[in-house]
């Protein structure tokens, strides 16, 4: 990928990341009022999505564009790598344990995947399991280790859901 093609896809990426984030707030899913998404930190992370989408593209001789469930667990992993929604004053209330970056994480994935099939992402989500497989894998996101091909599989995973 040449200089161009980057600039045009950390655009995108950022894009889309900040409107992803803004749709949770207006949907009441994260706090807007005490919680941002850190300017610079967004912008170290959609470098590091760069980065890591150039190895996987290199490591797997991956020629077209990456799909969505690819761009989805790699930035998946940025995000909970570099954890860009953070609180306005500094200080986390203990006594709500807010884990705003991994939701940012799951949901902004479910909105890539459902560019490429809406439909079934809606099945997905409206499914009797969805809430239990929500708060399962924000716990792998907040507590195990991981890595943007364990994402990706699990992005991967979801396409193929019914």
């Amino acid at each position: 990928m040449d200089s161009g093609e980057i600039r045009e896809i950390k655009i995108k990426r950022t894009e889309q990341l900040v409107n992803a984030t803004k749709r949770l707030i207006t949907l009441g899913i994260l706090d807007g009022e005490n919680y941002t998404l850190d300017v610079h930190i967004t912008s170290e992370l959609v470098d590091y999505y760069c980065r890591e989408l150039i190895n996987i593209k290199e490591w797997y001789s991956v020629k077209e564009k990456a799909n969505t469930a690819k761009i989805a667990g790699i930035m998946a992993s940025a995000i909970v790598r570099y954890r860009p929604w953070l609180p306005i004053n500094g200080k986390i209330d203990s006594k709500n344990k807010y884990h705003g970056n991994a939701i940012i994480a799951i949901y902004h994935g479910l909105i890539l995947c459902a560019v490429e099939d809406h439909d079934v992402v809606k099945r997905f989500m409206s499914s009797s399991e969805f809430d239990k497989w929500f708060e399962l894998f924000q716990y792998i996101l907040r507590n195990r280790h991981i890595t943007p091909d364990l994402l990706i599989l699990v992005f991967e995973t979801i396409r193929t859901f019914m």
